[in-house]
């Protein structure tokens, strides 16, 4: 569910609250994620900004309150006196990278943020109540927009994110890294746990401590590859496998891919994911968009077995395709240890007899084999 009262945005799942809202500068506030609230009250759970902070950078002279290196963001800009990794990076036309988007306007949609040419979850809305926020974004100087879409999957426990540049200006500009996601939250001695490994030694589970500076988990292979899954885990300091806070982040790209994890020296954590920022230099013509894959994210306070229930019934039933949902899954046997390139009909055959024996489920005729050689 999605509501909003004031300028504040409320994104409720079954067992979570999602909270932002739009700051009197126009700028967009992170406030909360975590437990399901009950109390819609943001000045309960919001950041409290009683003093300015030395070495900081005021964003307004009339209140020198008020620094964006201070403020938890939803998607933070560049060149404002916030010193933290932006998770947008723009080449303007006049040769400038200073950004500063504000808030515009917003809608709220039933069902899934669609999506033209990348892969995005699907469900039917009115079985799961799923809705998507647009929330629109206009740069104070230049005349470009992001609109930041929220699709909300409440049975999941899943809220992904993704991002669309428009270019309205009249001449082109450069992406050199815009992020699907980000977002800011205070720190809880979170560990992070991450999947890399190589040929052989798939998906080895590295856990360490996020500490001062940025963590990056990035693939350059072309793919998500073997080398450095694009998902990662955050548990709190008290988390189990069982218990306590965590969250899950996923991005839904088959490229190349770039997550970074800051901690700043306001005991904040930053998170973003994306599009690997290495060598990406996209240009985006007047009147032309841009648009980043999916990112799924979720928490749980059940802590990492938690995480994991909820994207294991994300994925079953937001993103397997609906004829295999719920299904057992067709057998794929691969023979490339076992014969290489020297293989024929026969020898096919004969091996998936020896798998089948194994209990590899029915084995069918050769005319069916045969009618399907990639099978």
């Amino acid at each position: 569910m999605i509501e909003e009262r004031q300028h504040v945005f409320y994104i409720t799942t079954a067992h979570t609250s999602y909270w932002f809202r739009v700051t009197a500068h126009g700028q967009l506030e992170h406030l909360y994620y975590g437990p399901r609230l009950t109390n819609q009250d943001p000045a309960a759970v919001a950041f409290k900004h009683t003093s300015g902070l030395g070495s900081t950078v005021a964003y307004d002279e009339q209140d020198w309150t008020y620094s964006l290196d201070t403020l938890p963001q939803e998607y933070a800009g560049f060149g404002r006196g916030d010193f933290r990794d932006s998770p947008l990076i723009v080449k303007m036309a006049d040769g400038s990278y200073v950004s500063d988007f504000v808030y515009q306007e917003h809608h709220i949609y039933e069902g899934v943020a669609p999506s033209k040419i990348l892969p995005a979850p699907a469900a039917d809305p009115l079985i799961e109540g799923i809705q998507t926020l647009y929330v629109t974004l206009r740069d104070k100087v230049q005349n470009i927009t992001l609109e930041l879409a929220y699709s909300v999957l409440p049975v999941s426990d899943v809220i992904t994110r993704r991002v669309v540049l428009h270019n309205n200006t009249a001449k082109p500009l450069v992406i050199d890294r815009i992020m699907s996601a980000q977002w800011d939250m205070p720190n809880r001695g979170y560990a992070l746990h991450s999947f890399a490994g190589a040929w052989a030694s798939e998906m080895q589970h590295h856990v360490q401590p996020v500490t001062d500076g940025t963590i990056v988990l990035n693939s350059l292979t072309g793919g998500s590859s073997n080398k450095q899954n694009p998902g990662f885990l955050l548990s709190a300091a008290e988390a189990t496998e069982d218990t306590g806070w965590a969250y899950g982040v996923n991005l839904l790209y088959s490229g190349n891919h770039e997550s970074r994890i800051q901690h700043t020296n306001q005991n904040f954590v930053r998170l973003m994911t994306g599009i690997n920022s290495q060598g990406f230099h996209w240009s985006v013509a007047p009147g032309e968009a841009f648009e980043t894959p999916s990112a799924a994210l979720t928490f749980s306070d059940r802590g990492l077995n938690g995480v994991s229930q909820h994207f294991h019934k994300f994925i079953n039933d937001n993103v397997v395709p609906p004829a295999f949902q719920h299904q057992d899954r067709p057998i794929v046997y691969n023979n490339w240890e076992a014969t290489y390139f020297n293989f024929n009909e026969d020898k096919l055959f004969a091996l998936a007899q020896q798998a089948k024996d194994l209990g590899c489920g029915a084995l069918r005729d050769r005319r069916w084999l045969v009618r399907y050689p990639g099978r």
